[in-house]
């Protein structure tokens, strides 16, 4: 690095640790662990997983997994974005060093997306019907009632619409991702099928010819 870019790479981690020092500060004052948000998002974060470990299919754990991991990442950087640019905020938080919301980002959003994908499975729904649905519930309903608690913040122009635009591009990315690792697995699979019945062909046809 040059030293003009050292200087303001300095200064940039500077300003990080400032602000990371005054959400601490902030979260000492307004939301710690005195206060009922913080109980109420204690429990937002573990009753959610606790149904998902009572209702998980089991025989799909690793597939409904794997989906519920894509919708965690997806989300959480989709908040981070909106959060990190000044649009969206949550006035009490589980954990002061975080910008976004963990019973959120890891517990209430991939944990019903990961149950309604997995009903639309067993069931043989369309996932991209109710997967919208649910988005426009976590969007238009969930949403301003988190605002009303003075649990979720949106400022700078953006609005439930946004929000919602954002959960159906989380789900479909969440989505498309799934079904290309299942396809690769299916594939790998069969192609493991046809290098074996090959061999076979060939050492029976050998024995044929003996």
């Amino acid at each position: 690095m040059t030293t003009e870019q050292e200087s303001a790479f300095r200064k940039t981690v500077r300003m990080l640790t400032d602000t990371t020092d005054a959400m601490s500060d902030y979260w000492t004052s307004y939301s710690n662990m005195g206060t009922w948000q913080f109980w109420l998002l204690l429990v937002l974060l573990i009753v959610p997983l606790i149904v998902l470990y009572a209702y998980l299919d089991r025989s799909k754990a690793l597939l409904i997994g794997f989906y519920g991991l894509n919708v965690h990442a997806w989300f959480h950087y989709s908040d981070l974005a909106t959060t990190t640019h000044g649009l969206t905020n949550y006035p009490y938080k589980f954990m002061p060093f975080l910008p976004v919301s963990l019973a959120l980002d890891t517990s209430i959003v991939p944990v019903t997306y990961m149950l309604l994908y997995q009903w639309t499975v067993n069931r043989g729904k369309s996932y991209y019907l109710y997967a919208v649905l649910m988005s426009a519930l976590f969007a238009f309903v969930v949403k301003p009632i988190m605002v009303s608690a003075d649990l979720f913040a949106i400022l700078n122009g953006m609005n439930y619409v946004y929000l919602f635009l954002l959960y159906v591009v989380v789900v479909v990315v969440a989505k498309l991702i799934t079904d290309l690792f299942v396809y690769a697995q299916k594939r790998g699979r069969a192609d493991d099928r046809d290098v074996r019945r090959a061999r076979f062909g060939r050492f029976g046809g050998r024995e044929k010819a003996k």
